[in-house]
């Protein structure tokens, strides 16, 4: 007899529109958003979509599985889209909670065996799961292939997501899903095997500009840098030898500020860092 995994949350923010092609361009958005929605309640997770007061709730939201959580906070001044920022929305989701909480991007279907799940519905304070996506074509989730660049599903207990500091990362946008490991893994926590849990997503066209990624990168270095003392020295020392450099370049009257070359770097730091925490 497995472990209850009905009273743990899971939660994403569902777009109002979501829309993705297969491979011969036709439109398989709906069916996908589907397929993702449809494992989530198979795993026996509780969803939870939260979103933007000012934006029209996505349809499978009003299914009676689903809570629906509202932030009065988004990104669209600064962004053009209602993002929802990651802070506002660990702590609206997490309310009234004591216990493990599942974060999952919207376009992710979930496969979880049963000693997976036990691991989730088991996990305590001071550890966590963190998983990569399997990057599919279609539907069919065959021949996939993981995507080492990022995280796309996660399980937190619910105190070490309200302990996190209020920062600048906003769901669905670059660098928030380096963020949440790499600061409570900086603050001790023990990654647990994510063995037994596949996380498929469907692949798509189109990349962050890369002015966005550039600026959302300073601000997650700010922000992990703010946390000081309560991150690991080991990382925060490898982080101040990346921003270093755009000190020797103003030293050398080279033009300052952080280069390309080094957010790939950073990016390459906490990939390293996270998957290092492996047992």
């Amino acid at each position: 007899m497995g472990q209850d995994m009905t009273a743990i949350p899971l939660i994403t923010s569902l777009p109002p529109v979501f829309s993705r092609q297969n491979p011969d361009g036709a439109e398989i958005g709906p069916d996908w958003l589907e397929t993702c929605v449809t494992s989530w309640l198979r795993a026996g997770f509780r969803p939870i979509t939260v979103n933007s007061a000012r934006e029209d709730m996505p349809e499978f939201a009003l299914l009676p599985e689903f809570d629906q959580v509202k932030t009065q906070r988004d990104g669209f001044d600064a962004f053009g889209k209602r993002y929802v920022p990651l802070w506002d929305m660990l702590a609206r989701a997490t309310e009234g909670v004591d216990g493990p909480v599942g974060i999952v991007n919207s376009d992710i279907a979930l496969e979880l065996d049963q000693d997976a799940k036990d691991r989730i519905a088991t996990l305590r304070p001071g550890a966590c799961i963190v998983c990569n996506r399997i990057d599919v074509a279609d539907t069919t989730m065959t021949g996939g292939a993981v995507y080492g660049s990022g995280f796309d599903f996660f399980v937190f207990h619910a105190s070490d997501l309200r302990a996190m500091p209020e920062n600048g990362m906003y769901f669905g946008l670059p660098w928030w899903d380096h963020f949440l490991p790499v600061s409570i893994l900086g603050r001790g926590a023990q990654r647990l095997s994510g063995e037994g849990i596949d996380a498929y997503h469907l692949s798509h066209g189109g990349r962050w500009k890369r002015r966005l990624w550039r600026s959302l990168g300073h601000r997650f270095i700010e922000d992990i840098r703010a946390q000081g003392d309560a991150i690991d020295a080991a990382y925060l020392s490898a982080l101040g030898q990346i921003v270093g450099r755009r000190a020797a370049r103003r030293a050398r009257f080279l033009p300052g500020g952080l280069r390309k070359d080094d957010f790939y770097a950073l990016s390459d730091l906490n990939i390293d860092y996270v998957d290092r925490a492996l047992p």
